[in-house]
């Protein structure tokens, strides 16, 4: 878990046993997310999850508990050989005030799992809120793919 600074916002992973619970909890934000890529089949990504093979990411606002947003996560393979974690379904209220703590988390797991990098489709100004990021690709002049590189 990591807390966001000077809020009361934290960002975390979902522990294998309170999936269930959490993804009703944040379903609203899973939904959003998932929706967002046509390519995503939602029972593979649920069976993931089941199966630890992905990994839930959750924001929430502490003292009362609201949730913020929510995310998942897995290792793949570049088509370069290199291992990378997939930032994927990410949907929220006010990204730009925790995104970088979830490259803080991501990162983390990343350079624990022995990944090179993280990366995740998002709109193009998210390289404006973080540092290190590189640009791999443009979609639609719109939507970008974005790579933190972990470990050198």
């Amino acid at each position: 878990m990591i807390r966001v600074a000077n809020s009361r916002v934290e960002v975390a992973w979902v522990p294998k046993r309170q999936l269930t619970e959490a993804l009703q909890v944040f379903e609203p934000f899973l939904s959003e997310g998932l929706q967002q890529d046509p390519d995503l089949d939602v029972d593979e990504v649920l069976t993931d999850l089941i199966k630890g093979e992905a990994k839930l990411g959750i924001v929430y606002e502490i003292d009362p508990f609201t949730p913020q947003g929510a995310w998942i996560s897995d290792l793949r393979e570049s088509a370069e050989g290199k291992t990378f974690v997939s930032i994927y379904a990410l949907a929220g209220r006010e990204p730009n005030k925790w995104g970088g703590a979830i490259g803080e988390l991501v990162g983390r797991f990343a350079r624990d799992s022995g990944a090179y990098s993280y990366r995740w489709y998002g709109r193009l100004g998210w390289i404006k809120f973080a540092k290190g990021i590189k640009l791999l690709e443009t979609v639609n002049n719109r939507v970008g793919l974005f790579e933190k590189v972990v470990i050198q």
